[in-house]
């Protein structure tokens, strides 16, 4: 198995508790690491046989700018649930979401998520 990488992908969005941040969209930097088979891709160097990063990426947009989320960790959630149910070559999913140079004497404060295809089908 192989992971397809996104790294640092950088976008506005409404997240967290304080009244400010219901006003004011901020920061979020999201990177993921997306386990997948790509045994045919590296075969037959067709991307109809691989996880397109573009369309999950489009896909993030669109989860981050439908709605306002208190916490990163639902925003987290969020992101790898519609990931799952919108692409089925994904296994596994790590997810950091960070936002940056929000709390004093920080770089980033976030949270890291980690899921597998099995316990998402679960819940």
């Amino acid at each position: 198995m192989a992971h397809i990488l996104i790294k640092d992908l950088t976008m506005q969005a409404f997240v967290g508790i304080r009244e400010e941040e219901f006003r004011n969209p901020q920061t979020v930097v999201l990177s993921l690491k997306i386990f997948t088979d790509i045994n045919l891709a590296r075969q037959k160097d067709d991307i109809h046989y691989t996880l397109n990063y573009v369309k999950v990426i489009e896909e993030i947009r669109l989860i981050v700018k439908r709605q306002h989320h208190k916490l990163l960790e639902y925003l987290g959630g969020d992101i790898i649930s519609h990931l799952f149910a919108s692409f089925d070559a994904i296994q596994h999913i790590e997810l950091k979401v960070i936002k940056p140079k929000v709390v004093p004497d920080t770089k980033e404060v976030g949270v890291l998520i980690s899921q597998d295809r099995s316990s998402y089908e679960a819940q």
